[in-house]
């Protein structure tokens, strides 16, 4: 992405320093981070697991030119086979509760998917949805019930199908534009997200769906910017954990499914009951692009992108931030990190540590972010991050430094660059020399910044190919080492 010098230079006033992640201790192995362990190895891609409850074994989507085939895989010595029964294309299995049945999709007969069913250890498969449906995402209720996406051609909105074994019998029990299901261990709820539109912008909102009430009711969303993907329960039922997309990765300007994900942890019942959005635990980084996860006994498993191929990871349920590290060591370590990735996964962990001992909201740990996304160049994060802070020092009874009105001026900033970057390239549009004149107007009210203004309208400006314009107003800037006046505030 070409990113605006000005950004660049942004940047560089709020960024902190940056090294190698080691913390001090006499044991090489509990000075680093704990490295996620792949278990699969490309140069096919290898995604969707669903994990024995021992985590002895794992069913996987196995890739090869395009075509995918379900995988049976031995973890301890990595030898894997194709499940011979599952004949044809088929993905995306799910092993139920007690492991006696694979869910699958197969394309054998029908090109748009028909969810099917082998009984394990060995036994003849059957496939129980229309042929003339195409169907997505199996998943085990229960050990009695399977669920799955199903719709028609041409439908926008899919079903949320249950199946009873024992009965052989199908039943609908949701509609809409919704994704990703995940049931509780008790069976007792369905999560899945749907998709609504809120200011022009396609949004995915978490959904709970009760069984036993046949009623459905929106969830509190998490304490993040970005986007939920797909969901997993712990085998004991309390924890969920989830990939979400945290950031516009891709750069182009918007948070979904095309972003690297991130894989975190919140207690279940928690989240049920909070009427604030909570922040959870991040369980990887950003940069290891990490989606699908599922859970053994005492393991996590992953598929993850940064290594080349697609491929399945296992990693410990704490995450790769080791449980035992102390504040002291997890600041240390963030103080030396060598990546905005790592720094991020830290500085998350710290604020989830201070969040669960029901500390304050800490602005510090906010403009950290912010300049780890203004950093990475992630300008849909730092919108989220800059109106919590104009919140936080707009009730604040005094705001000595004017705070909440340098957020405000950074958010108009940071605005009209994601604004520009959306504009056909070499292109000056009529709507867009509109809204840099709105945006000039806004400048206008930073009285108690007018460095920041000065930055504003040069941006300006240089979006409007207007240079030496832009030239002059950043020689009015005071950036001289001798220059006793502070620009901004993070820079001590």
């Amino acid at each position: 992405m070409n990113r605006s010098p000005l950004l660049q230079a942004l940047t560089l006033l709020l960024l902190f320093s940056s090294s190698v992640i080691v913390a001090a201790d006499s044991d090489w192995r509990n000075n680093r981070l704990t490295p996620l362990q792949r278990i699969t190895v490309g140069p096919w891609d290898n995604f969707a697991p669903t994990a024995s409850r021992d985590g002895n074994t794992v069913y996987l989507t196995h890739t090869r030119n395009q075509v995918p085939q379900i995988y049976r895989m031995d973890v301890a010595s990595r030898h894997s086979t194709p499940l011979s029964e599952a004949e044809g294309d088929a993905k995306t299995p799910a092993l139920s509760p007690g492991g006696n049945w694979l869910a699958y999709i197969s394309f054998r007969y029908d090109a748009r998917g028909d969810t099917c069913l082998q009984p394990l250890p060995k036994g003849d498969s059957f496939c129980i949805s229309s042929r003339n449906e195409n169907d997505k995402d199996p998943f085990w209720i229960d050990s009695g019930h399977l669920g799955w996406l199903s719709s028609r051609p041409g439908d926008d909105e899919w079903q949320l199908q249950q199946y009873t074994l024992k009965e052989k019998r199908i039943t609908t029990l949701y509609r809409g534009n919704i994704s990703a299901p995940a049931a509780s261990r008790d069976g007792h709820y369905i999560l899945f997200n749907r998709q609504q539109r809120e200011q022009l912008r396609d949004r995915l909102q978490p959904i709970l769906f009760d069984r036993r009430l046949g009623s459905s009711r929106p969830l509190t969303p998490f304490d993040l910017p970005g986007v939920p993907g797909f969901y997993a329960f712990s085998l004991d039922g309390e924890d969920l954990y989830f990939n979400y997309y945290l950031g516009d990765t891709n750069h182009d300007q918007r948070i979904d499914g095309n972003d690297h994900s991130v894989t975190f942890r919140i207690n279940f019942q928690q989240w049920l009951e909070s009427s604030s959005p909570l922040l959870p635990l991040q369980i990887t980084s950003v940069a290891e692009n990490c989606v699908f996860p599922a859970l053994a006994d005492d393991s996590l498993f992953l598929t993850c992108a940064f290594e080349g191929s697609l491929d399945i990871y296992q990693a410990p349920l704490s995450g790769t931030v080791p449980a035992a590290w102390s504040r002291e060591k997890i600041e240390e370590a963030h103080r030396i990190a060598r990546t905005p990735e790592e720094r991020l996964l830290l500085m998350n962990t710290l604020r989830f540590r201070d969040r669960q001992q029901g500390e304050p909201l800490n602005p510090d740990y906010l403009e950290r972010l912010l300049s780890l996304h203004l950093e990475t160049g992630d300008l849909s994060a730092v919108h989220y991050y800059l109106q919590q802070l104009q919140q936080i020092y707009a009730e604040k009874e005094r705001d000595p430094r004017q705070l909440a009105q340098f957020y405000r001026g950074l958010e108009i900033l940071t605005t009209l660059l994601s604004r520009q970057q959306r504009e056909p390239q070499g292109m000056i549009t009529a709507r867009f020399e509109r809204f840099t004149r709105e945006v000039s107007e806004q400048a206008e009210e930073l009285k108690s910044w007018p460095h920041l203004k000065t930055i504003i309208h040069a941006t300006i400006a240089e979006v409007l190919q207007q240079n030496d314009t832009a030239l002059t107003l950043l020689q009015r800037l005071p950036l001289s080492a001798d220059t006793p006046e502070t620009m901004l505030p993070l820079e001590s």
